[in-house]
């Protein structure tokens, strides 16, 4: 959505989408997964898996493992959700 926003306004952003995951979406299994991926690379939205962001300072992310930093404008934080286990359920 962001992408799509900044495209329709034609502002020049780069979004990155940063997973712990394989790929985007990974557990709702392969189908689904790879079909997300060509989505987002189609809309020229670059996507780094099996990894993890810290900030260090304001306008620095550093993505691991790699060690790799990226100068940012803007960063969107997802909380990662936990909640009850149902009874009788399994993944």
């Amino acid at each position: 959505m962001t992408a799509g926003r900044a495209y329709d306004t034609n502002m020049d952003v780069q979004v990155v989408l940063v997973t712990p995951e394989d790929m985007p979406l990974a557990i709702f299994g392969q189908g689904a997964s790879s079909t997300v991926a060509g989505l987002l690379q189609r809309s020229g939205i670059q996507t780094i898996g099996s990894a993890y962001t810290e900030i260090p300072s304001a306008g620095q992310l550093v993505i691991n493992p790699g060690d790799r930093h990226l100068h940012v404008d803007r960063a969107i934080a997802l909380p990662e959700l936990y909640g009850p286990s149902v009874h009788g359920a399994s993944l």
